[in-house]
């Protein structure tokens, strides 16, 4: 019934499984036929429960290791391809999954020793030598990085996946002019080839060529309806770094209002999903504030995306919250800006060298991998100093080990990590402040941490349901406020006395 795309299949399955519950083959045809109708979450149960029957099946064990990886749940799958890997060590697609996994957790070593062991029994396998070229490329050795993927090439020197992917490594290595014409010839030699439309996208963003990379994502897009990430990338994209005219830039934010409401409308419709969670940060409306407009909206918008997202991917978590009179405060300061750099100058090294450390303890998280003299003094100033995780979910576990009373996060909307963590709620009290100058948009974030000499006498006038008790000096509620920064000629750093009751219920303004 459902090679033939018949809608009774599920229910024709389902009278199979009330005839036989336990016989682990019917829960792992159902999963199938779900997982084709893209129903993940409910494929992936019924192959759990396929595997819990029957823990020999491997059949259901690797459906449910792949349903897994689609709801970006990469550890647990992860487990499931190890356990396949062990069973039978000529299983080239689960070593090959596992060193996937391991590369986008970050585990670069324990990924490239897959790939090499694959190699040394398999030698016929390009992946693998592309898969090593991208790690040679990321840890700076781009001779070993080249000769990878120019052996990957050797296998199909014609084949536009090839080329897709040595462009990747061009991209890694920063030669994006490089990379944008093995992309070009990917496309010649398969004009449907998705992926190379994105990638050359995202090399045409790097190069400042924000409206010709718009035509390449959406182009992505066109080819493959359902790839959220380039309909994602392809609405930042309406935001340019200049505008020809005025008309120009209230064209292009109209069209920016419509795609990111119609994308939003399209997320909803499918419960925001967690595979959609390492685009969060990768794809921002930077540009955004220097229209200097009003961006509550808008921003609040894009905060639903990214906070829906993330809640589909992290299970929600009770955050640490103190009682009144526990002290020191635990201050987590999230950054990729321990370094020399303006976010840095101000206000970050304000607050660490002036906060009092009899009432406060400052944990410093570095999401950055630049380093410097001053990343040196960051470190030497905080309680403690965390740098060096690569993942998402490292930076998650390692934040919720700490269980901060506060985070700020100074410059949601510059860093990828950041702005990933801040859609979360990761403590009782989440602030943002000026590393850059828009509402965040994010329901997660309480208050927005400015000064007196930043501030015009009606900054909090955009939401004027927030509290007028909210508003302390240097402190205002965070709920999608006014973007446009006041013309002021200083800037006070005001230290802030942090509530430590629960977790604010009202959404907060930012200017």
């Amino acid at each position: 019934m459902h090679a033939l795309g018949r809608a009774d299949a599920i229910a024709s399955i389902d009278r199979a499984i009330k005839l036989s519950p336990r016989l682990a083959a019917i829960h792992n045809d159902k999963g199938v036929i779900l997982a084709a109708s893209g129903k993940t979450e409910e494929a992936c149960s019924s192959f759990s429960r396929a595997v819990s029957l029957d823990a020999r099946d491997v059949n259901a064990r690797r459906h449910l290791a792949h349903a897994l990886i689609m709801l970006g749940c990469l550890e647990e799958a992860g487990s499931h391809f190890e356990q396949l890997a062990a069973a039978s060590p000529d299983d080239i697609d689960a070593r090959l999954n596992l060193g996937l996994i391991l590369k986008s957790a970050g585990n670069l070593p324990g990924a490239a020793s897959q790939f090499e062991n694959i190699l040394a029994s398999h030698p016929r396998q390009p992946e693998c030598h592309l898969n090593l070229a991208d790690i040679h490329a990321r840890q700076g050795r781009h001779d070993l990085a080249l000769a990878h993927a120019r052996k990957a090439l050797e296998f199909g020197p014609k084949a536009a996946g090839f080329r897709n992917n040595l462009g990747n490594i061009y991209r890694t290595m920063g030669r994006h002019a490089d990379a944008v014409a093995q992309y070009d010839e990917a496309i010649r030699l398969d004009p449907n080839l998705y992926m190379s439309f994105f990638n050359r996208g995202l090399c045409l963003r790097s190069l400042g060529m924000i409206a010709e990379a718009r035509q390449s994502f959406m182009k992505a897009s066109e080819r493959k309806p359902d790839f959220l990430e380039a309909r994602l990338a392809a609405c930042m994209a309406n935001l340019l770094a200049v505008y020809r005219s005025t008309e120009e830039a209230a064209s292009c934010r109209a069209s920016y209002e419509k795609d990111l409401a119609e994308l939003n409308f399209e997320l909803q419709r499918l419960n925001y999903p967690a595979s959609l969670a390492d685009a969060i940060g990768s794809h921002q409306p930077f540009y955004l504030p220097y229209q200097e407009e009003i961006d509550v909206a808008l921003q609040g918008t894009y905060g639903l995306i990214a906070t829906g997202v993330m809640e589909r991917r992290y299970q929600p978590v009770a955050p640490h919250v103190a009682g009144e009179s526990a002290r020191p405060i635990k201050i987590g300061i999230v950054s990729g800006c321990f370094r020399r750099h303006s976010n840095w100058r101000v206000p970050i090294k304000g607050w660490i060298g002036q906060l009092n450390r009899e009432r406060h303890s400052v944990i410093g998280y570095h999401t950055g991998s630049e380093r410097d003299a001053e990343t040196e003094f960051a470190s030497a100033s905080c309680a403690k100093f965390v740098e060096g995780r690569t993942s998402l979910d490292e930076w998650r576990e390692v934040i919720l080990s700490d269980a901060p009373d506060v985070l700020i996060y100074p410059e949601i909307g510059m860093d990828k990590i950041s702005t990933q963590l801040a859609a979360q709620r990761l403590a009782g009290v989440q602030c943002c402040s000026w590393g850059h100058p828009v509402t965040s948009g994010l329901a997660t974030i309480d208050y927005f941490l400015s000064s007196d000499l930043m501030e015009p006498a009606d900054a909090q006038a955009p939401t004027p349901a927030a509290s007028k008790g909210s508003r302390a000096r240097g402190l205002a509620t965070e709920s999608f406020g006014q973007s446009r920064p006041p013309r002021s000629q200083g800037f006070v750093l005001c230290l802030v006395t942090f509530r430590r009751s629960r977790a604010p219920t009202t959404e907060s303004s930012r200017r």
